[in-house]
């Protein structure tokens, strides 16, 4: 086919194909390269003059069918819908995309990716198009680099079986080749990967990344991340982690503060955190515990999460042990009950501990147990004493000491009952609970 001919050839006829007859297109489908001059983003946008939600997505372009000699000018008014039915890229004006008619209807591909990155999609298919376009809203000084798979041998090759080398670029250990994953990409920093570390899969949902970072981090304004194996310190390393320009290790956000005072990782090394009783054995790795668990696992991480069941009930459980760590402070509320089951231990480690009101003029303090018997035990000693000798009095007379008191007996049921309080005291002690 000449392909000048045909160029001069769609100049002067008007046609919008290449090929001699449209007839030809049911046996073959012509993509031609466009511009993207308008975008109906919905029934508000100017060019959509149906206001019609239904036209979102849709596109009006400039075709740019050109060679070194021959560029073709001018806009077209046919609107042309995404080609897949469920699926459609970010665009913006000025974008390069291919566009083609099925029946009487205009689809188009893209944007082309023109640069290998992300936030440029614009080529330079329409340079001598006298129909400059452009966004007046698009960021086009901001602009990201395109997620890259890095070789991370631990878990790209756990078996050690693959030969490792040295990085001409970076001096890094290196395998000889890995595959790559199946990544959706935004333009701003943001990404959803389906992919794997050798035969075990994972999926990662990130969002705002640096411009500069062309890899998921774990510092990142969000990310959602599923794997099936490899820690949260091998999969998010240290040495490629950057915080303050120094290296990161992630660590809970409860001991992430300065100085902190009581986190997850102590109260789970103690033997009560981990389920056994106060004089068990503590958990001498709790890092390893914590972090370097190798198994299934799933990680949400950013500065601020909301979990809100809207009309019924949420449910956290686990198998095995649940933690929840603050920082600062850690409440609950609820606009009627509150319940704790424990077969076992209900150990609360406090300084102070309220129950009923935070008001001191509302509340009243609570007694110690051993404290209050055993200075009950002394004052019913004492009443003891005094009833023996209010019994032993005797008076002076001048016939001699007179007698003891004619109603002494009758103080001696009063010394039974002192002594039955006294001996009974304990059985006021509750058995399990107690306070300091």
């Amino acid at each position: 086919m000449n392909y000048i001919k045909r160029a001069k050839d769609l100049i002067e006829t008007g046609k919008e194909y290449i090929l001699d007859i449209p007839a030809v297109q049911e046996d073959f489908l012509q993509f031609v390269p466009a511009t993207v001059r308008h975008i109906i983003n919905s029934g508000d946008y100017s060019a959509n003059v149906s206001d019609n939600d239904n036209e979102s997505n849709c596109i009006t372009v400039e075709k740019n069918i050109y060679t070194d000699e021959i560029t073709l000018d001018g806009m077209d008014a046919k609107k042309y819908r995404p080609l897949f039915r469920g699926i459609s890229d970010s665009l913006v004006k000025g974008d390069s995309v291919l566009v083609t008619q099925i029946g009487n209807i205009g689809y188009y591909l893209g944007p082309l990716n023109v640069s290998n990155t992300p936030s440029v999609t614009s080529g330079n298919n329409a340079s001598r198009s006298k129909n400059k376009t452009s966004s007046k809203t698009y960021p086009y000084n901001i602009k990201f680099n395109r997620l890259i798979k890095d070789f991370n041998p631990d878990l790209d090759d756990p078996e050690e079986s693959s030969k490792k080398l040295k990085s001409p670029s970076s001096g890094n250990e290196i395998l000889s080749d890995i595959h790559t994953d199946l990544v959706l990409e935004g333009r701003h920093g943001n990404s959803v990967r389906i992919g794997s570390r050798n035969r075990f899969p994972n999926v990662i949902i990130d969002n705002g990344r640096n411009t500069n970072q062309p890899f998921e981090s774990i510092n990142d304004s969000s990310i959602f991340a599923m794997f099936s194996q490899g820690s949260v310190l091998q999969h998010f390393r240290p040495e490629k982690e950057n915080v303050d320009n120094g290296s990161y290790a992630f660590r809970l956000a409860d001991e992430s503060i300065d100085e902190p005072l009581q986190f997850i990782k102590s109260t789970f090394a103690s033997p009560l955190g981990r389920g056994q009783t106060i004089d068990g054995e503590s958990d001498s790795d709790i890092e390893t515990t914590i972090y370097g668990y190798e198994n299934g696992f799933s990680i949400l991480n950013s500065d601020r999460i909301i979990l809100n069941a809207r009309k019924n009930d949420l449910y956290l459980s686990a198998f095995n042990h649940t933690h929840i760590g603050a920082g600062n402070t850690l409440t609950f509320s609820t606009s009627k009950n509150t319940l704790f089951n424990s077969n076992e231990r209900f150990d609360i480690n406090a300084p102070e501990v309220r129950l009923g009101s935070a008001v001191d003029t509302e509340t009243e303090p609570i007694l110690l147990g051993d404290t209050t018997v055993a200075k009950l035990k002394d004052l019913c000693a004492q009443l003891d004493k005094l009833i023996s000798t209010i019994t032993a009095i005797t008076v002076p007379t001048t016939q001699g000491p007179s007698g003891t008191p004619i109603n002494a007996a009758s103080f001696t049921p009063i010394q039974s009952a002192i002594k039955g309080i006294s001996d009974s005291l304990e059985e006021t002690l509750s058995p399990s609970n107690r306070t300091t």
